[in-house]
């Protein structure tokens, strides 16, 4: 696989929630202001963000960064438990904020809440858990979203490696009605007998033969509409990061999650979500490239905050150290389409930050318009962070 040149990750289309963009806005927050831009002043989205919001136009200006950043200083980022929700994210009995996986109500049944959920490669099965009690708390809607979290490890390895804590989370995901699953290998999703149809029942023989997923079978893969991976990477000794020198190897992992990930999906709605930073060297992996080469198509992405998932703790391979994920972003991809018409394709809403056929086949209009996210190329927002940043850090004293 080519390896892709060096460069900056953050996607231009960026979103962000609206609960991430109010930190910054009503306290200044420094930890999310780096959520939306992780460079600081050096970051090339607060030059646009800063040029719409004074001119309308969401570029570089023409004379330069500096003088459009001029009469303020954004502080160097704070440890993430600084910020004003962190507290109150590992509370389990706080009300849930809004995140993109929650329901809308008042909207169309069908895009109101994923019906179903699947996580892979969940290494404490914290992010799961929060998922799960997410869509445990949808109040007054009919079908409750189902979750079915997944680890690479043995039960017995997630065990040893979070405990104290993995015994309960675990069995506060069976008291959700969550299906827990271990040994399931995202590359081979097909050798999972739980998240085959009809396979998992007793004395019922495997229709397929897991050696050979190139083989056509008759065996058919449960579907989900929604399918997660936070921060993918190969195992790798505890607590070691995928760097430079594992770059070739995770992109061979994305490649196969892709190519074999199509048959879990919900036909004309299911989604792929990739949570991954985005500074150098993970920038230098080519996640869409590689999405592409499988049969996706990127729709938008989000940048990342742990504090919409409370409870949540992102960890490293084996090992219960976290580690810094201010500069990540959720890419939200979805099987590529045959091409249809222009008529047929054409967006009739109102929401100018719909800006490809791929984003209109996802949740993201419906998340916009109910105010779960935003857009940072949108000038009521772009103006709104830039006000904040001007008030709260000023150099004019």
């Amino acid at each position: 696989m080519t390896t892709p040149l060096p460069g900056k990750g953050r996607d231009i289309c960026l979103y962000a929630h609206l609960e991430t963009v109010n930190c910054v806005v009503k306290s200044g927050c420094i930890p999310c202001i780096y959520k939306l831009f992780p460079e600081g002043m050096k970051d090339p989205m607060l030059v646009k963000v800063a040029n719409l919001a004074m001119s309308g136009r969401f570029e570089e200006p023409m004379d330069g960064k500096e003088s459009i950043l001029s009469g303020f200083i954004i502080p160097h980022n704070q440890r993430p438990e600084q910020c004003p929700r962190a507290k109150a994210s590992m509370d389990p009995q706080q009300i849930l904020p809004h995140s993109m996986y929650t329901s809308c109500s008042g909207q169309p049944v069908d895009d109101r809440i994923p019906r179903s959920i699947l996580t892979v490669g969940d290494g404490d099965f914290s992010f799961s858990l929060s998922l799960a009690r997410l869509l445990s708390a949808d109040a007054g809607v009919e079908e409750k979203g189902k979750l079915t979290a997944t680890s690479h490890e043995s039960l017995q390895s997630v065990l040893q490696t979070y405990k104290p804590h993995a015994v309960d989370t675990l069995k506060q995901l069976k008291d959700l009605d969550a299906i827990v699953l271990h040994d399931v290998d995202a590359t081979a999703l097909y050798n999972t007998a739980e998240l085959c149809k009809n396979c998992e029942k007793p004395g019922k023989k495997r229709k397929h033969s897991p050696s050979d997923p190139t083989k056509e079978t008759k065996c058919r893969m449960k579907r989900h509409d929604i399918v997660i991976w936070n921060f993918p990477c190969i195992s790798l000794p505890a607590g070691a990061d995928g760097q430079a020198k594992e770059l070739l190897a995770n992109q061979e992992l994305l490649s196969k999650f892709f190519a074999n990930v199509h048959a879990c999906l919900s036909k004309h709605k299911g989604e792929v979500h990739i949570s991954h930073k985005t500074i150098e060297p993970f920038s230098w992996w080519g996640i869409k490239e590689i999405a592409a080469n499988n049969g996706f198509d990127f729709a938008y992405a989000v940048a990342f905050d742990k504090c919409m998932y409370p409870g949540y703790t992102n960890r490293k391979a084996l090992d219960r150290k976290s580690f810094p994920c201010n500069d990540a972003q959720t890419y939200v991809f979805v099987p590529t389409e045959e091409p249809v018409s222009a008529k047929d394709t054409a967006d009739t809403s109102t929401n100018e930050d719909v800006v490809s056929i791929a984003a209109q086949r996802t949740r993201l209009k419906v998340l916009l318009n109910y105010g779960v996210l935003v857009s940072l190329r949108e000038r009521r927002i772009a103006r709104k962070i830039w006000n904040a940043l001007k008030t709260s850090y000023s150099t004019s004293g």
